[in-house]
């Protein structure tokens, strides 16, 4: 790939051709101010190429680290502002010290089940004129037409 270093000011000035030279010319463009170099501007393909090429590495070094000589545990915890509070017990040992990696989870929001789809769900069974007779049964009336 093409190197060219840019300035600010120019870079701004040839933007359009600037990143079209990066997107379709494969080139890489570094931005410098006052002479030093500030950022780089790549292709997609390439921005891809090299966040997965990082990830892996950081895998590969993470399980070197801990290769041998510990446990590794995934546990769900709850933050509640002050303290995480782990939702199950850890296989640790009293001042065992730990390497703590947070990703936060978003939780989807749950809405209660309806009432009707709450009464559905419990199967009840009764007379076929329960809801039409519904006091004479809660207060155990008769009514006229059982007569």
């Amino acid at each position: 790939m093409a190197e060219q270093t840019l300035s600010v000011v120019e870079a701004r000035r040839k933007f359009a051709d600037v990143l079209g030279r990066v997107a379709y010319g494969r080139e890489e463009i570094i931005i410098a101010r006052a002479g030093q170099p500030m950022a780089v501007l790549i292709n997609v393909e390439e921005h891809r190429r090299l966040k997965a090429l990082d990830q892996k590495q950081r895998a590969t070094a993470q399980a070197a680290r801990f290769k041998g000589n510990s446990t590794i545990q995934t546990v769900e915890a709850l933050f509640d502002g002050e303290v995480l509070r782990p939702e199950a017990s850890l296989e640790l040992e009293t001042n065992a010290r730990v390497h703590i990696v947070i990703e936060a989870i978003k939780v989807p929001e749950t809405r209660p089940p309806s009432f009707l789809r709450k009464a559905r769900s419990l199967n009840l069974q009764g007379p076929p004129d329960w809801s039409a007779r519904f006091e004479d049964y809660l207060y155990a009336q008769e009514s006229e037409a059982d007569d």
